[in-house]
């Protein structure tokens, strides 16, 4: 009976011990990073707030990873989960807010260069996605 009670104690803990190791929050796979560039009619665009919004059922806390550019008009975010994001470039008098997109887009006077959508998934592996915008009035 001792014994099953220590076999016991001791998978319990193991157990415990698995739990903090692995963590007990979301499966939303391995974080990796995001870097790239932002140009704006194929000028750098220095200090420009970026925001990549999650597409789907994601946890709040886990929808919208942001970022500042740089003086170069680079920018990169350390964490950020797997999968496909909207990615959102406002001006800098204004920032992009989580659960807004269409809201910020639509009233946002940068467009992409390509008139698409930007959209872009992330793999488990880190990602370059450059951004080439155009002001539109």
């Amino acid at each position: 009976m001792r014994d099953l009670l220590t076999r016991l104690l001791w998978s319990g803990v193991f157990s415990c011990c698995s739990l903090l190791l692995v963590g007990c929050g979301p499966n939303l796979g391995q974080p990796t990073s995001v870097s790239g560039t932002v140009t704006v009619d194929d000028q750098p665009f220095a200090s420009a707030p970026i925001a990549f919004h999650a597409v789907g059922e994601v946890p709040a806390e886990f929808r919208t990873f942001t970022a500042m550019t740089d003086s170069g008009g680079q920018y990169k975010i350390e964490t950020i989960y797997p999968g496909k994001y909207e990615v959102i470039v406002v001006d800098s008098g204004s920032s992009p807010e989580a659960g807004s997109t269409e809201n910020v887009v639509a009233g946002n006077p940068l467009q992409p260069a390509d008139g698409k959508k930007l959209e872009v998934t992330i793999s488990t592996e880190p990602a370059e996605f450059d951004i080439a915008l155009k002001r539109v009035q």
